[in-house]
């Protein structure tokens, strides 16, 4: 027969087990939530609403953000990029790295390249810097966008909170990028 002490051991490593479960399973469940793309496109006389592939919706979503820069609020962007960022990222100059790199001049930076952090194998497979577009289809879906990245974010589906974050991303910087150009 076990003495008391090695039960209440037992039973204390199995609800921690049982807890732990029960947390991943609950975080899996807020971040891994599938959506159907929807991408509303625009003619001169209506409005057509059409269902796309994954693919398609991340350019279309990608196509559609720089028109909203030159108008997006900054300072909305900021007040969502600290309640949906801030947690694993920082945005002031010289500012730590967290789960996630410090984000103070990431508009038009290489992509993967700031020094102190370890990015995953997905990450450091892009190439080329940071634009505006690439910036809008990643917070749009980054597990599309590099499939096998670590970030757990599972995006934002509305591109003008998009385009608000980046207008916000583009303020955080020695010297701002220029607009696209339309």
């Amino acid at each position: 027969m076990l003495s008391m002490d090695t039960t209440k051991i037992a039973g204390s490593i199995l609800v921690a087990l049982l807890t732990a479960a029960g947390i991943g399973q609950f975080a899996d469940a807020l971040t891994v939530f599938e959506v159907p793309q929807l991408n509303v496109i625009g003619t001169e006389d209506a409005t057509v609403e059409k269902a796309e592939p994954a693919e398609e919706a991340e350019e279309a979503g990608a196509r559609t953000v720089g028109p909203l820069l030159a108008a997006a609020d900054t300072d909305a962007g900021a007040r969502l990029a600290k309640r949906r960022c801030a947690a694993c990222h920082t945005f002031d100059e010289g500012g730590k790295n967290k789960i996630g790199p410090n984000l103070w001049n990431v508009v038009g930076r290489d992509k993967a390249s700031l020094d102190g952090f370890r990015y995953s194998a997905a990450l450091k497979s892009l190439e080329g810097k940071w634009t505006y577009e690439d910036l809008a289809s990643f917070l749009e879906r980054p597990k599309a966008y590099a499939k096998g990245t670590k970030m757990t974010f599972a995006g934002l589906k509305n591109v003008e909170d998009r385009a608000s974050i980046i207008a916000f991303l583009r303020a955080m910087a020695d010297e701002p990028a220029p607009l696209p150009r339309e």
